[in-house]
């Protein structure tokens, strides 16, 4: 009898499930970032490096064809570490913010996204010769924060 007790009362910490960690605030980097459009609206890329010190880096890169002189709006796509991926958002009028937004799941579980933002005026659309191109303005290196 005195067994099944004892059994019982470590059967609890047994089976309970040990919390996971806290986890802080904390901020990646973004680097070589550039982006824009080819003259005559035939294409448009955006590229980068994203890392987290001593957890994760990518590359996450686009291409596109026939976007017209607008910068466009990429959707949700991978980088080349599957843990990461991203998307740009632009308002089609070019006024307000353009925002980068980039999210990583840990291996434990989880996802968490952080986001960079700049003013539309950061990607202006300029003639070039005789075509008009989107021509980046802004850092090509900037922190990203993200919260859990």
């Amino acid at each position: 009898m005195k067994y099944f007790t004892l059994l019982a009362s470590l059967l609890p910490v047994v089976t309970a499930a040990p919390s996971p960690p806290k986890v802080e605030n904390f901020q990646a980097s973004v680097s070589n970032f550039t982006t824009g459009t080819v003259g005559f609206g035939n294409g448009a890329w955006m590229m980068f490096n994203f890392v987290l010190p001593d957890i994760v880096s990518a590359h996450c890169q686009y291409f596109s064809f026939n976007t017209g002189p607008q910068l466009p709006g990429v959707g949700q796509r991978a980088c080349d570490n599957p843990a990461v991926s991203w998307a740009f958002t632009i308002p089609s009028s070019n006024e307000g913010t353009a925002r980068l937004i980039v999210s990583f799941a840990p291996p434990l579980g989880g996802v968490t996204t952080g986001f960079y933002q700049w003013s539309t005026n950061t990607f202006p659309v300029q003639q070039v010769g005789s075509a008009e191109q989107v021509i980046y303005t802004g850092p090509d290196a900037f922190p990203m924060n993200f919260a859990p």
